[in-house]
């Protein structure tokens, strides 16, 4: 091979090697929020301890004595 092609074939391989990690990042960019939220924990779904502190003031109707 020429010196020529050899200069346009480490041009090729380079342009190759920007355009495979360009991919792998704007795959990661859209992944992961998809993980992050998949993976976080329902705000509705957890249990609080107090009945206040969550807003649930009602009474149970079992529990007051007639």
């Amino acid at each position: 091979m020429s010196n020529q092609e050899l200069q346009i074939k480490a041009r090729l391989q380079k342009k190759a090697a920007v355009e495979k990690r360009r991919r792998f990042i704007k795959g990661a960019g859209i992944a992961a929020p998809v993980v992050l939220t998949l993976a976080s924990p329902s705000v509705f779904g957890i249990q609080c301890q107090s009945e206040i502190a969550s807003g649930n003031q009602s009474q149970n109707p079992m529990a007051v004595a007639s």
